[in-house]
């Protein structure tokens, strides 16, 4: 209905104007009203709108105005190290470092799953025919990303550092590679001379996003050529994907003695001094983010011939990734076979480094795989940590724990140097929702 005589409209293709000599006009318009052009209000007002509903649909100031402060990007202060992330129902700060598209792992960062090791050190030369020595070497996939990946073909070529050399380190098949497979359990081969081979491209294994998993087998070594130490083995490993294939991105190294010594491993276990609990990853075993969990870790002499070991004094090292904590005073539960701590409060075998990551450093009191009764082949310490929050919501995350040890190998009279390997992946689940992770 139009309550006034004088009413002046103009259609124009891109607009609508309406003129009027009143002051007071009102319009009523029956069904829908479809403007092709542009609406100029002339500093007036639209009022009595329903509750938006679409992406495109107009909303009051009241409805802006009740939305909750949290969900206001524009209030957030993040700092030049985080960056702002939607977590499905509110804005929120969140580290560079941790967003779905560039996770660090061990310092790395990546689009694609990284590769982490587990090399004996020394391998040892092999006195009998039968596997009586085995070291166990390895590659800890771990997968940052969202996407999930499906790995057909994993190789591990150990060579001397001169090419020319005909040292045998890992045998060929059928010609004395001789091995247990740890994980997976089948479809290990050594194709060719130092060279470790698994593959099944009918069933590969799967690596979801957000975890890890480990690929190990215990191999008895080769000989070196002519008599001669092998101070310097480099490993070079190898993944085949779904993705693609890819390898380490680091330079990995191992040692070869000329004559009977220790094989050398260190590993993640849930069983104290068993040479045969042997991990390189822990993943859905009840991690969860700002939770204490318990871990054990081995250092083990893996042959068994009692005139070659670990002497005493050798050295433990535990890397623990920075943000993680250990309790100073009361973090390592049990380390029999190892050295006390000097000063226990705070213990002074837990160092905290500036970058805020944690070393724990133990040193052996007895020696490992020696001739004596109470010579045990492998010692194992239990201490707690704990992990930080996971930086996005809801969602798993993976940390590496690097291994390592140093000491010398007996006899006395040609001691040998050890070095082995192992950087462990561990998987943090999200926390439960009555925990309010920060």
């Amino acid at each position: 209905m139009i309550r006034t005589p004088y009413l002046v409209l103009f259609i124009f293709l891109g607009a609508i104007a309406i003129g009027t000599a009143s002051a007071l006009i009102t319009i009523t318009l029956a069904g829908d009203v479809a403007i092709e052009g542009d609406l100029d209000m002339t500093d007036g007002k639209i009022s009595n709108l329903v509750t938006p509903t679409d992406t495109a649909d107009a909303a009051t100031k009241g409805y802006v105005d009740s939305v909750p402060e949290t969900d206001t990007l524009s209030l957030l202060d993040c700092t030049t190290d985080q960056i702002a992330r939607w977590t499905g129902t509110e804005w929120t700060c969140s580290s560079i470092n941790s967003s779905s598209e560039h996770i660090f792992v061990g310092g790395r960062q990546s689009l694609l799953p990284l590769l982490f090791m587990v090399i004996p050190s020394p391998f040892g030369e092999d006195a009998f025919s039968n596997p009586r020595y085995m070291g166990v070497w390895g590659i800890n996939l771990v997968n940052p990303t969202e996407v999930d990946v499906t790995v057909s073909k994993v190789t591990i070529v150990v060579y001397p550092s001169t090419g020319n050399d005909n040292d045998t380190i890992i045998p060929i098949g059928g010609a004395g590679c001789d091995m247990n497979m740890i994980q997976p359990t089948a479809d290990w081969s050594c194709p060719k001379e130092n060279t470790i081979l698994w593959q099944n491209s009918v069933t590969p294994v799967s690596l979801p996003a957000r975890s890890a998993v480990e690929f190990l087998v215990a191999v008895e070594p080769g000989a070196a050529a002519g008599g001669r130490n092998i101070d310097a083995l480099i490993v070079q490993a190898n993944v085949f994907t779904n993705l693609g294939p890819f390898g380490n991105l680091e330079s990995y190294q191992s040692s070869m003695r000329s004559d009977d010594t220790s094989i050398v491993n260190v590993f993640l276990t849930s069983t104290d001094e068993n040479r045969f609990d042997f991990h390189g990853v822990q993943d859905d075993m009840g991690i969860v983010e700002k939770v204490t969990s318990n871990f054990r870790v081995s250092l083990a002499d893996m042959d068994d011939e009692d005139t070659t070991f670990i002497e005493d004094g050798a050295q433990l090292i535990i890397n623990i990734t920075r943000k993680w904590t250990v309790d100073p005073d009361n973090g390592i539960i049990s380390s029999v076979g190892f050295e006390n701590c000097t000063i226990c409060s705070p213990d002074d075998r837990i160092i905290v480094h500036g970058d805020g990551s944690t070393q724990i450093l133990l040193k052996t009191a007895v020696s490992i795989g020696g001739p004596t009764g109470g010579d045990k082949d492998v010692l194992t310490v239990s201490f707690d940590a704990t992990p930080p929050c996971n930086e996005i919501t809801g969602e798993k995350r993976p940390y590496i724990m690097r291994v390592h040890a140093n000491g010398m190998t007996s006899p006395d009279f040609e001691p040998f140097p050890i070095g082995p390997l192992n950087e462990i992946g561990l998987v943090v689940e999200p926390e439960p929702v009555e925990l309010n992770c920060p």
